[in-house]
């Protein structure tokens, strides 16, 4: 960043002083604990989220004219007494924003109903927030912008937020998804969500709130299904995340043709009875499940029409049925080996609750759930990954890893396995690791963290000296002018002080080698 930018950044911002602000800009007050955030007003409009300086201004508060206030601080839907919406602003390398757009009764309204005044006041922080969520930022694939109202005593109708207003904010950053927590929204903003000519990436949800509310169509999703069904082009992503499904903003006649419609992917929990097999069927890229394994028998999967080639089931389990999860995932595993389509397979098993009866005959069923685990793996010749990773799952892979691994050795096509955490108990010294590494070179072994799976210096090793022969492989799809360059120069520098890699290499292009050799001569 050069100086001059790093001046217009911290410029944007005027701080008010205390003896000139004006008596609606006094009104705005921390009223529960702490001191005053200090309120600013803009030198100009903004046009990017970066024109702020995130790093020098922490807790600040930025005073519109329409009698708003943009207040960012941890907490901030938590220590003020106003009409309010909330957002948080999630970002990976950047720090997050999080905060809230509050509305002021002020003298001006003194001549109007209280009806009339929660009218306007809602009216100017829609205002507000279409113009600060609809910044430019970084528009990339881990970005996500929630939209909640998070206290009892806050009042705000999201209905006042017009379709062009939502239009702005969801066009602003294609990439960013979007999660609606809250509200009661209308037939012509539920158009708009469903009619982006860019795959949106749209979570509706609960709210984390104590008012123990949820987003909601006021017409149960008629009119988002009535476009959602004319679009010439998969949705994109839609992710339901809701407590239970009498919370699903959807009728059950919209469900049903809800998972009839075409998304990129689709993230979904517990359906209605007669809806449980239907999003197996849904056109979709990737689908994300939460199943009820008592609602289950297993055989319902026998002859099942699965059109994900991405797949993450998640057997939910609860004290009051059966623990028949083990039929339920054996069932579902045979299926995905007939079908043999996969490329990306997560599976985890959960419980509803965060106490729960432990299962005392877990070995026995994990050892039939790793058989069929392994057929599956064998069934799927494109299986690119395996993510047993669910940090939250009940299943102990770790007396079964040797087998899961010795089976990933003869897969051809898997690059990545996730697992929650590597059996140091069953396996101390890595051999089964470094076996895998040794006979697949193409795999890397990874954690919940996407962190690399290693013992130090030997799991190290093998990782680097699988880089150089992937690396080596590609070399050999390279023009030939430009791998009579690039081969040569590995030899001499990257790899010149290890002789497996000189030896990967050659092993690799020994026909280019020879015909420079013969050059030479």
């Amino acid at each position: 960043m050069t100086p001059s930018n790093k001046k217009l950044k911290q410029d944007v911002l005027e701080l008010i002083p205390e003896n000139r602000k004006t008596p609606p800009q006094k009104v705005f007050r921390r009223w529960r604990y702490g001191d005053d955030v200090p309120l600013y007003r803009l030198r100009r409009e903004l046009t990017h989220l970066d024109d702020i300086d995130w790093e020098k201004y922490r807790e600040f508060a930025i005073w519109r004219d329409n009698g708003t206030v943009i207040c960012i601080c941890e907490g901030a839907f938590d220590s003020f007494c106003y009409e309010a919406v909330c957002f948080w602003i999630s970002r990976v390398g950047k720090p997050n924003i999080s905060g809230a757009i509050f509305g002021l009764v002020v003298s001006d309204f003194e001549d109007f109903s209280r009806e009339e005044i929660n009218e306007m006041i809602d009216d100017n922080i829609a205002e507000t927030a279409a113009f600060f969520l609809s910044l430019k930022d970084a528009d990339g694939d881990d970005v996500r912008l929630e939209f909640d109202c998070f206290d009892e005593m806050s009042r705000f109708d999201f209905a006042a937020i017009q379709p062009e207003h939502l239009a702005l904010m969801l066009n602003a950053n294609p990439k960013r998804q979007f999660s609606l927590q809250n509200g009661t929204w209308s037939p012509e903003q539920a158009i708009v969500l469903a009619t982006r000519s860019f795959p949106l990436k749209l979570k509706l949800t609960t709210s984390i709130s104590r008012m123990k509310s949820w987003f909601r169509f006021c017409d149960k999703g008629d009119a988002f299904l009535d476009a959602l069904e004319k679009r010439s082009s998969p949705f994109g992503s839609l992710s339901l995340s809701f407590l239970n499904r009498c919370d699903v903003p959807f009728s059950p006649n919209n469900m049903g043709r809800l998972l009839k419609c075409q998304f990129e992917k689709l993230e979904i929990g517990v359906m209605y009875p007669e809806f449980e097999l239907l999003p197996f069927a849904t056109e979709t890229t990737a689908l994300v499940y939460k199943i009820d394994s008592g609602s289950f028998q297993g055989q319902e999967f026998s002859s099942l029409r699965i059109v994900a080639k991405d797949l993450h089931l998640k057997v939910m389990i609860d004290d009051c049925y059966e623990w028949n999860w083990d039929k339920t995932l054996i069932s579902f595993l045979k299926r995905v080996a007939q079908l043999g389509h996969f490329e990306r397979l997560a599976l985890s098993v959960c419980h509803w609750e965060d106490e729960f009866t432990p299962d005392y005959n877990q070995t026995r069923r994990v050892t039939k759930v790793a058989k069929a685990l392994v057929d599956a793996i064998r069934g799927n010749p494109s299986l690119s990954c395996l993510d047993m990773s669910d940090p939250d799952s009940l299943v102990e892979w770790g007396p079964h890893m040797k087998t899961i691994l010795k089976a990933l050795e003869e897969h051809s096509g898997l690059r990545s396995f996730k697992v929650k955490e590597y059996p140091r108990r069953q396996d101390p010294e890595y051999a089964w690791l470094q076996r895998l590494l040794s006979r697949n070179r193409s795999i890397t072994v990874v954690n919940h963290e996407n962190q690399k799976i290693s013992n130090g210096s030997s799991i190290d090793k093998l990782y680097a000296l699988n880089r150089i022969y992937w690396g080596s492989e590609s070399l050999v799809k390279e023009t030939p002018g430009l791998r009579s360059a690039l081969v040569p120069s590995a030899l001499t520098e990257s790899c010149s002080n290890s002789f497996q890699f000189i030896a990967l290499i050659w092993s690799g292009h020994s026909d280019l080698l020879c015909e420079l050799l013969h050059g030479a001569h």
